[in-house]
């Protein structure tokens, strides 16, 4: 398994659309404060909204920024998953006869590890 350097699949879940970094440490904090607030009350007051929101307003600035550069990192470094986005995204997952990358596929296994998932 890649290293992780202590990253917790919520910090690769949160990078997402940079959540993580727009909750905390944005101009649009109250606008994501009151997101998630829609978000809780929407999904039935969701055990995972309640844990990612106490996970994110229990980080300062300075924390999100070492995530953030941690989480990019790990994505795009061609000796781990070599994503094309910094969140985590692909442009290719399949070579010329239609197989799935050995890195997109190391990926895939990572989140599913992380997330307790099985992979499909």
């Amino acid at each position: 398994m890649k290293e992780t350097n202590g990253l917790k699949f919520l910090d690769l879940l949160l990078r997402a659309d940079d959540a993580m970094k727009t909750t905390v440490d944005s101009n649009y904090v109250e606008n994501a404060r009151n997101w998630w607030i829609w978000l809780y009350n929407f999904s039935n007051k969701s055990n995972s909204i309640t844990t990612m929101t106490k996970y994110l307003y229990s980080l300062n600035s300075s924390q999100v920024f070492k995530i953030k550069k941690d989480t990019t990192t790990l994505l795009t470094s061609p000796t781990t998953f070599a994503c094309t986005s910094s969140d985590g995204g692909y442009k290719i997952i399949t070579d010329q006869n239609g197989l799935i990358l050995e890195n997109v596929l190391e990926y895939f296994k990572y989140i599913a590890k992380t997330s307790r998932s099985n992979l499909f």
